[in-house]
């Protein structure tokens, strides 16, 4: 009858530009996804609640999803956790935000990494999501040497 749900937004690609004018790429990170943390009590053995998992994005293209819960057959209150933005061009991936539920903990993404002068190591991150970088959520990192990669998806974890 109670529980704990912990919702992660899936992070957001990263990206590498390329300047020909310059030889040389430009890396900027993705942003992570949102979490938002609640407990869930007076549930009914039995009943349903809907979840969403966000992907995660694909690099130089897309926004991580967002995850939520929902009512299924059990009535609660929506809870969203948004997925980060992904990186273009120069300007680096913003985190997600999260919203609804009752009381929850709500905490942002964290932004993507970028640089604003290439040089030959560069390695940016992506933005951290609640589960560090590289976990659920995290946005996708990106090199100089052009490699940019996926944001990480998003999880939905329940506890009881």
């Amino acid at each position: 009858t109670a529980i704990k749900v912990t919702v992660v937004g899936g992070g957001g690609g990263s990206g590498a530009v390329y300047y020909v004018g310059c030889n040389t790429y430009y890396p900027v990170g993705g942003g992570a996804g949102a979490a938002a943390i609640q407990y869930l009590t007076g549930l009914t053995p039995g009943n349903t609640i809907s979840v969403t998992v966000g992907s995660g994005g694909v690099a130089n293209t897309s926004n991580g999803g967002s995850s939520g819960i929902s009512s299924g057959t059990q009535t609660i209150t929506t809870l969203t956790a948004g997925g980060g933005t992904y990186g273009y061009f120069t300007t680096p991936g913003t985190g997600g935000t999260a919203s609804g539920g009752s009381s929850p903990l709500l905490i942002a993404g964290g932004n993507g990494g970028g640089v604003t002068v290439a040089n030959n190591n560069s390695v940016v991150p992506g933005g951290s999501s609640i589960f560090g970088n590289g976990s659920y959520g995290a946005g996708g990192m990106s090199t100089n040497a052009g490699a940019a990669s996926n944001g990480k998806a998003g999880v939905v974890i329940f506890e009881w």
